[in-house]
């Protein structure tokens, strides 16, 4: 009894006809050549059962085992259906955690409470309290978007310490600063002294257009910032 090979939208399936009965087997297998081995080893267990009496009519025996997908392919999943709403800068954070997750799992598939925990440990030795907190947000809810049990909900992080208030520059190590510019580099002095006497945040001052000046009230409306190229809102809003 032969098995045949074919393929139906580029998915690989075995077809036959036993007793007057017509069998299809889908693999889910894309048509490459390693899966075409796979699929030819199908095939020659079932022509062998066919011909020895040991043929399952509920297909159950040759259909493949369905794994569970790793940590890094869920994370993957849940990145690719941001991407088409969140914008690059953004998206490059998902990409970065998927590092991570990567270089801590690997391919695991199992992610308990006990680990979750640990992979945030793992993550405050490489940044901050605010950025393992945002990651953890973000786990937290690619675990809910799958509909699968949410083993992050249960991670509890320390209380960030309040970090010291960063000191600014004197008012005179300010104007050696700008005396400094305009002696070395006078053509970039001007920005130097605007963004210290505005406090604008390097994006929103490469934003800046004439029409978000007002010269007769001496106000600036930052309605725009520029990051890596791409013109957008800043984070403070308009």
């Amino acid at each position: 009894m032969r098995v045949s090979l074919s393929k139906n939208r580029n998915k690989l399936r075995l077809y036959w006809t036993f007793q007057g009965q017509r069998y299809f087997l889908y693999l889910e297998l894309e048509d490459t050549p390693l899966n075409r081995t796979v699929a030819i080893a199908r095939q020659a267990q079932i022509e062998g059962d066919l011909a020895t009496g040991n043929f399952d009519p509920t297909l159950k025996k040759y259909k493949p085992t369905v794994q569970n997908p790793t940590i890094v392919e869920i994370w993957v999943k849940f990145t690719n259906f941001k991407a088409k709403q969140c914008d690059p800068q953004t998206i490059e954070k998902y990409s970065a955690l998927s590092s991570h997750l990567q270089n801590y799992f690997g391919g695991s598939r199992l992610l308990s409470e006990a680990t979750a925990a640990k992979f945030c440990e793992f993550l405050s030795s490489r940044m901050g309290a605010a950025g393992v907190r945002e990651r953890l947000g973000l786990l937290k809810a690619c675990w809910d978007w799958h509909g699968l049990p949410n083993p992050w909900l249960s991670v509890k992080l320390p209380r960030s310490r309040r970090e010291p208030q960063k000191v600014p520059f004197t008012l005179e190590e300010v104007r050696s600063i700008i005396e400094l510019a305009r002696a070395k580099f006078p053509h970039y002095a001007d920005f130097i002294e605007f963004r210290f006497r505005t406090g604008m945040r390097s994006s929103e001052a490469i934003g800046l257009l004439w029409r978000n000046v007002n010269f007769e009230t001496s106000q600036i409306h930052i309605s725009e910032a520029v990051v890596k190229g791409d013109r957008k809102r800043p984070k403070t809003g308009q």
